[in-house]
């Protein structure tokens, strides 16, 4: 059983989720080797895979040796902020884990999203109109983030269900 922080959610059918082949992990054997962590053996898959909330009961198949260090990979959804308690727990046949430090959630501690127009309502300037009849009115988005972005990334942005992003090729405006 593996247990996430307070407010993690893993889905219910995890098992397509796991990842165990050391090659996907750490780009190949010799450096999951260098870093101690052990091939898992194929002839003992993850079997089975069930989350609810914050917690994935993970099925295996024997065949695990003793001592060896392994390593799996498993996506979830990250609690939507920091929570005072930031440890994984894992329980493997009654023996727990002493409890394993999470990662610092990146985050956006300030952020805030404006229309430029001063109504959201369809308006019309000298002939002009916006809002109306699924014409976009632009926005603006700023944000300060919690760490320095140090290498290339991408910034995914998630509309409502009713808004949308303009599918052409939009100019460029100041700031982007």
């Amino acid at each position: 059983e593996l247990v996430g922080p307070p407010g993690t959610v893993i889905p219910t059918r995890c098992y397509h989720l796991v990842e165990t082949r050391v090659v996907n992990l750490f780009g190949s054997i010799f450096n999951a080797s260098q870093l101690g962590v052990d091939v898992w053996d194929p002839n003992s898959p993850v079997t089975g895979c069930e989350g609810n909330g914050e917690t994935a009961v993970i099925s295996l198949s024997p065949g695990l040796i003793a001592s060896n260090t392994y390593a799996f990979r498993i996506d979830i959804v990250n609690p939507p902020s920091q929570t005072s308690s930031n440890f994984w727990t894992m329980t493997l046949l009654d023996h727990f884990a002493k409890p394993i430090p999470s990662f610092p959630l990146w985050a956006f501690p300030e952020i805030s999203v404006s229309t430029f127009a001063r109504n959201s309502a369809p308006s019309c300037y000298l002939g002009d109109c916006v809002g109306a009849g699924g014409i976009a009115i632009p926005i603006q988005l700023q944000l300060r983030t919690q760490n320095t972005v140090k290498t290339g990334g991408e910034l995914r942005i998630l509309a409502p269900l009713e808004f949308g992003f303009d599918p052409d090729d939009a100019p460029l405006i100041q700031g982007d």
